[in-house]
This record gives C-alpha cells, structure tokens and sequence, in this order.
C-alpha cells in the first residue's frame, strides 16, 4: 500500500477512510438501550414522546431504514478496510486492520442494545440479528488472517 493510499485511508477524514469508519464504528458502540440513532447528525437521542414528535415533524427521512441502512454501510466498509489491511506485510497496516476488528467487535455491544430498543419491530429486529451473524462470522474469518 503506497504512502498516498494509506494517507487516503487514515489522514483525510473522507467518508472512507479509517478514522471515519472506526469513529462510525465507536458511534455505534455507545448506543444503548431506549436511544433512538439519528443518523443525519450521528447523535443518539433517549426514546421519548419529544423525540417521536420531533422524528415525525422534522426529520421525516429518520427512520429505522436509515438506520439500517447505515449500520450496514459501516459495517461493510469496515470489512472491506480491514481486509485490505490484513493483507499487507507492514506491522502497522495489520495493526491498523486489527484496530477495525476490534471497533467491529465493540460495535456488536451497540447493536445489541439496539435490539432491545426495537424488540416491537420483528423484521427490522430479524435484519439487525442477521447483521450481527454476518458480523460475528466476518471477525471469525478476518481473525484467522491475523493468527
């Protein structure tokens, strides 16, 4: 991996880089259960009368589909961006790949909360459990490259 492709994906803070995602990744992590994920601002928001009110008036594209949506797009970024790291000979690099694992695994933690949040919603509920399973086998894979 070439200087200009590690500072694309570390140093410049574009929606792909490392730092992005492994923030993204950390967002996700703190959420717990009774917060409501406003994926515009990346803000959690404890679930309340206030909160529905103000998704349904002002932020009407706000919804468990975007949410989704989001967890899934970080998450498989992040598989990709780990991949790639693993793969190269530099110490630092599969360090910086093992760093992603280990802000997937903590995101886990995030995810779980969710579902506690949303135990009403069943099919929404089925796709963030899939979404763990497809995660938790990802880091089993992405841990064998590293051992």
């Amino acid at each position: 991996m070439s200087d200009t492709t590690l500072k694309n994906f570390v140093i410049d803070g574009s929606d792909r880089s490392v730092q992005d995602i492994v923030s993204k990744l950390k967002f996700i992590a703190q959420i717990q259960e009774g917060d409501v994920v406003d994926v515009r601002s990346l803000t959690l928001m404890k679930k309340s009368w206030g909160t529905s009110a103000y998704r349904t008036f002002f932020a009407r594209d706000e919804g468990k589909s975007m949410t989704l949506e989001f967890f899934r797009s970080v998450i498989g970024e992040a598989f990709s961006l780990s991949s790639e790291y693993l793969k190269q000979d530099e110490p630092f690099l599969k360090e910086i790949g093992d760093m992603i694992i280990r802000s997937l695994s903590e995101a886990k933690c995030g995810l779980d909360e969710y579902i506690k949040t949303n135990s009403k919603c069943h099919m929404h509920i089925a796709q963030i459990q899939t979404l763990i399973e497809t995660l938790n086998t990802k880091i089993t894979d992405l841990n064998r490259v590293i051992l």
